[in-house]
This record gives structure tokens, C-alpha cells and sequence, in this order.
């Protein structure tokens, strides 16, 4: 593993956590990291890539991970099979890829990645969730999306529900419905329009203050 300086986020106060947001990844996430994790000091963002959950937010030192060496902050490695040892930091977070057998002409297979099996894809997020629990000494977020797939809906909330269990809270980040939507010949099913945060503590799902 290659190590390099974590990045120390210090931005301004998040807005207040609502069950539903209709802000930006960054400020969702900082929102979340204020309300449910304001005793952590140290966090492990599992999946990296640009950086898209830190450029607002909290003050949080963010070690940055990705199996892609080129995205990679801080460390190369697998969010399936971290080699870290358990509770190395307060915090961990990951967001998987959430689409399969895109095909090879699909924009948004090549944007966000895809496995080539839907059974690849639940593995891979299922080992995601084990990796995450037990890397985090405080807690961990996981970030999902229920969605519409070769004409049934997939509940990637139950593959985290039935590996780790119920989180304490959900909070559902909303994109704006005015936004052009993709080509559908007919309309069977409600168009997904929205990604959700799964968040949980080792201290259990009781809502209180905590502090460092």
C-alpha cells in the first residue's frame, strides 16, 4: 500500500439533515458526518474516486482509497477485501457501483462502473458492508441506490439489511425531477431519481449527543 498525506477537511457548517436532500454529494455527506458522526476525527472513504463526498464540509481527516492506482489518494486497495486492521478508523464510507450488465455502449456503465452479473454486484456490495463494518470504530455509511433493472425494481437495501442489519437512519439525497430524464419507449415503473445513505453505529441506532 502506498500512504500519502490524508486531506484535513475544514470547511463551513453543513446545513441541517433532512430525510430527504436536494443538495449536492459533499454537502450531503458533511450534513450526515455532522449530525450522526460529530465524534469522529478520522475517516476512510472506501471507494475515492474524484473525491466527490469531501469538497465541503467538516472538520475531518479523510484518508482517500480505490482499487483504480489512478484515483487512488492514499492507499490502493479494494473496498471487497481491505487489509486494515479492525476499528483503523472512526469512520468509513463507501458507494459502490450500483449497475450490472450495462453493456458496453451504456454512458452511465463507463461513467460510474459495472459489474457484469446483478449476482457480481450484490457480492461485491454485501463485502463492501462486511469491510466497512469492521474497518470503522465508530461507524460507517454506505451509499445505495433502489432502482429499476431489466424490468423489476433491485432493493439494494436488503442485500445491506440481511449482511449488517438495519442502519439507524436513511437519508435519501434528491436530484432535481426537472432534470431531462432517459429515453424510456413506454413508462412501466417510477424513474429513480434519487440515492440514499445507509448510516450506522457500533454504539447502536440510539439517537443522541455525542461529542469528541
Amino acid at each position: 500500500m502506498t500512504v500519502t498525506q490524508p486531506l484535513l477537511i475544514t470547511d463551513a457548517a453543513p446545513v441541517p439533515l433532512q430525510s430527504l436532500m436536494p443538495y449536492e454529494t459533499p454537502v450531503v455527506v458533511a450534513s450526515i458526518v455532522h449530525t450522526h458522526f460529530p465524534d469522529a476525527q478520522t475517516a476512510i472513504d472506501l471507494t475515492y474516486g474524484h473525491g466527490r463526498f469531501w469538497k465541503n464540509g467538516m472538520r475531518l481527516t479523510v484518508t482517500g482509497m480505490d482499487r483504480d492506482p489512478s484515483r487512488a489518494k492514499d492507499l490502493v486497495g479494494d473496498f471487497t477485501a481491505v487489509q486494515l486492521p479492525d476499528g483503523s478508523f472512526d469512520l468509513a464510507i463507501f458507494d459502490p457501483p450500483h449497475l450490472a450488465d450495462t453493456g458496453a455502449a451504456s454512458l452511465m456503465g463507463r461513467a460510474y462502473g459495472s459489474y457484469r452479473r446483478l449476482a457480481d454486484l450484490e457480492a461485491a456490495v454485501r463485502a463492501g458492508c462486511r469491510e466497512a463494518r469492521h474497518i470503522a470504530r465508530i461507524g460507517w455509511i454506505v451509499k445505495y441506490c433502489d432502482y429499476t433493472h431489466a424490468s423489476r425494481t433491485i432493493f439494494m437495501l436488503r442485500w445491506l439489511t440481511e449482511e449488517i442489519g438495519w442502519p439507524a437512519a436513511i437519508v435519501h439525497q434528491v436530484r432535481d425531477p426537472s432534470q431531462k430524464p432517459g429515453r424510456w419507449e413506454h413508462q412501466y415503473s417510477p424513474r429513480t431519481i434519487h440515492s440514499s445513505y445507509a448510516i450506522y453505529r457500533h454504539d447502536g441506532p440510539l439517537h443522541r449527543e455525542r461529542r469528541r
